[in-house]
């Protein structure tokens, strides 16, 4: 039996409102200009001709997985209780990932070995 770590990106449900009109997305507290932002796939300087000109609240990062885990693979279960990312560690991963266009299993080992101390903090 193998098994595979699966990361998702989960979004406020309130950040894509297709019913709300231009006033209503005014008053709302999330970003209403998301056409500003580009990806890494729009062109070589996407960077450059993208804008956040909205500041936003401290993002808070959670790992989630399902409570069945804790009876079928209890050490990955304690591990993930325990495992933190934070919004630095995550944006490298990204930006290796996405960017970089790195091998998903390659960085991951790398990652790992170069972390050691901080993945071993989780096994604890």
């Amino acid at each position: 039996c193998s098994a595979q770590l699966v990361i998702a990106f989960l979004q406020h449900p309130d950040l894509y409102r297709p019913e709300l009109t231009q006033s209503e997305c005014a008053n709302t507290p999330y970003p209403t200009r998301w056409g500003l932002l580009k990806q890494p796939t729009d062109g070589a300087d996407w960077l450059e001709v993208s804008e956040a000109p909205t500041a936003w609240d401290t993002a808070y990062l959670h790992i989630h997985f399902a409570s069945a885990l804790a009876d079928t693979n209890p050490g990955a279960a304690k591990m993930l209780s325990q495992a933190a990312l934070n919004t630095d560690i995550v944006s490298a991963m990204t930006y290796a990932l996405v960017v970089e266009k790195q091998d998903p299993a390659e960085f991951a080992k790398n990652w790992v070995a170069e972390n050691s101390d901080l993945v071993d903090s989780w096994l604890n």
